[in-house]
């Protein structure tokens, strides 16, 4: 099973692996960074580490994927494989929708109630 995510910036020279979800029963989300050791880029042509902040990457087994555009691509190890622990585990709410009508949270995320369609995405 592999995690997306989002390649990030932690400091001059290093980099992460930042993973967001939601929690299904309540309106959290979560946020997950592991630090990147041995990140390097390839491909066809030159790029730079830094062109892959903010690129959707995923997680499988430890070992990162990030494609670049221009068949260059990057990747990087966590230091542990999956077994990694994150280095930064943060909580925050999810605000209500602005809704006219009733709303709910359901199986992470919050839906709406209207007569004709019954609970839709809000």
């Amino acid at each position: 099973m592999s995690l997306h995510g989002t390649i990030i910036k932690l400091s001059p020279d290093k980099y992460g692996f930042e993973a967001i979800s939601t929690h299904y029963a309540e309106p959290i989300s979560i946020r997950h960074v592991w630090e990147l050791e041995r990140v390097r880029t390839g491909g066809y042509s030159y790029c730079r580490i830094d062109d892959a902040i903010g690129k959707p990457a995923t997680c499988t087994d430890g070992r990162v994927s990030c494609y670049l555009g221009q068949g260059n691509s990057l990747t990087g190890d966590m230091s542990q494989g999956g077994s990694t622990k994150a280095i930064t585990i943060e909580q925050s709410p999810i605000p209500r929708p602005k809704c006219r009508v009733e709303t709910r949270w359901h199986n992470g995320r919050w839906e709406k109630y209207t007569k004709a369609k019954g609970w839709q995405p809000a």
